[in-house]
C-alpha cells in the first residue's frame, strides 16, 4: 500500500485474506455455526498457519508503529525548533523595538505597578517585576535602570521557609533600594514570622525611612510589637500610612 501524500509504501496486514478465511472458508463454518469439535487438520491449519501469519503481520504492524512515533516525536522537535526561530526572527522586526524610552517607560510603571503584589526582592517570578523587565535586554535594562519609581516597591511574602535561608537575600534587598534612588518607598511585609529575612527586610528599610510613603504589615500579632518597634526608631513624620 503506498502513502497518497510522500507515496512510501505502507506495510499492510492481510487482514481482509484473514477475515474471508474466516467468514468463507467451508470447513471452518460449520466450527463458527456450532460448538463442534474441531477436526485435526483444522487445529492443525489454525495453530501452524493462520496464527503465525496473523501474529507475524500484528510485530510487523508493531514495529512500523513505533517508527511512526519516533518519526513522530523527531517531527514534533523540529517543528518547535522552527516555531522558535520563528519568534525569534518576528522579535527582530517587533514593533515594540520602535517605541521611545519614554513611552516604555511608562508601560513599565503602568506593569510593575498593576502586578506589584505578586513579586518581591526574593521571588521574582513570571510577572512584570522590574526585575524580570531589567533581564529582558540590553536596551529594556538601560530604561529599567533609569525609572527607579518601578523599584520603589519594597516588599517581602515569607511564605515558606526556604525563602528565609536565601543567601543573596540582603544583597537583593540593598540592589532594589538603591535602584529606587530618591523616589517614596512603599513597603510591605507579610510573613507568619519574624525571623533572620524579616529582620533583615525590616533594618534595610529603615535606614531609607525618609522616603518612606507607605507601610503594610501582615504579621502574626505575636511579632507585631517587636516589628513595630524596629520601625519606629526611624519612624517618620512624612510617612502617609502605615
Amino acid at each position: 500500500m503506498e502513502c497518497p501524500n510522500c507515496h512510501e509504501n505502507i506495510h499492510r496486514s492481510h487482514l481482509a485474506e484473514y477475515q474471508a478465511i474466516f467468514t468463507e472458508t467451508h470447513h471452518l463454518k460449520e466450527l463458527r455455526t456450532t460448538n463442534n469439535p474441531a477436526s485435526e487438520d483444522d487445529v492443525a491449519y489454525v495453530h501452524d498457519e493462520l496464527l503465525p501469519a496473523i501474529e507475524n503481520d500484528i510485530t510487523t504492524l508493531e514495529k512500523r508503529m513505533t517508527d511512526l512515533r519516533l518519526a513522530i516525536e523527531l517531527l514534533m522537535e523540529e517543528k518547535n525548533d522552527l516555531t522558535k526561530l520563528a519568534n525569534n526572527f518576528k522579535s527582530l522586526i517587533s514593533p515594540h523595538r520602535r517605541l521611545p524610552p519614554e513611552l516604555l517607560m511608562e508601560i513599565f510603571k503602568y506593569a510593575c505597578e498593576k502586578d506589584c503584589d505578586d513579586w518581591d526582592v526574593y521571588r521574582r517570578g513570571n510577572s512584570a517585576s522590574p526585575h524580570v523587565l531589567a533581564c529582558v535586554c540590553s536596551g529594556w535594562r538601560q530604561v529599567a535602570l533609569s525609572c527607579p519609581v518601578i523599584w520603589s516597591r519594597i516588599s517581602l511574602y515569607s511564605e515558606d521557609s526556604e525563602k528565609r535561608h536565601y543567601p543573596s537575600f540582603s544583597e537583593a534587598l540593598d540592589t532594589t533600594l538603591c535602584r529606587s534612588r530618591n523616589s517614596p518607598l512603599y513597603i510591605t511585609l507579610s510573613s507568619p514570622w519574624l525571623e533572620s529575612a524579616e529582620r533583615t527586610f525590616l533594618e534595610h528599610v529603615s535606614v531609607h525611612s525618609s522616603r518612606w510613603s507607605a507601610i503594610t504589615l501582615d504579621i502574626d500579632s505575636a511579632f507585631a510589637d517587636t516589628a513595630f518597634q524596629m520601625l519606629c526608631r526611624s519612624y517618620p513624620s512624612s510617612i502617609d500610612s502605615i
